[in-house]
């Protein structure tokens, strides 16, 4: 199986492995071996059928309410070309940074329906 993994800059690295856990632990071997390894956090989603995965910033208020699951969707210019199937990576911004939270998420539905032109509306979970 395919496993994306995230690493805190936004750059994601693809490993074939057997499981979630052995992908992390392949990505921390890897960084430890470079010298870059620091307590970085690494998110791990695992990948089918080359899905896409997008990171994307999203503002403390909104990353609360998607982390305690009252909200599924986004509302996004569509300069991605969003589609069902793919993946979104939340990352948290606040003050200009990223706080280091994510949150993946895939996409289970997108419509540009009374969205202003090249935005779109997608349902996740």
């Amino acid at each position: 199986m395919k496993y994306k993994v995230t690493l805190s800059d936004n750059s994601t690295v693809e490993i074939d492995c057997d499981s979630e856990q052995s992908a992390k632990s392949e990505m921390e071997h890897r960084m430890q071996f470079a010298g870059m390894m620091g307590g970085e956090k690494l998110d791990v989603v695992k990948v089918e059928n080359n899905e896409t995965i997008h990171a994307l910033k999203i503002a403390p208020e909104y990353f609360q309410e998607v982390f305690l699951g009252h909200k599924n969707f986004e509302i996004r210019k569509n300069d991605r070309n969003f589609n069902v199937g793919d993946w979104v990576v939340l990352n948290e911004w606040e003050s200009q940074k990223y706080t280091g939270h994510k949150l993946a998420r895939k996409i289970t539905y997108v419509t540009d329906y009374m969205q202003q032109d090249g935005y779109v509306v997608f349902g996740t979970e």
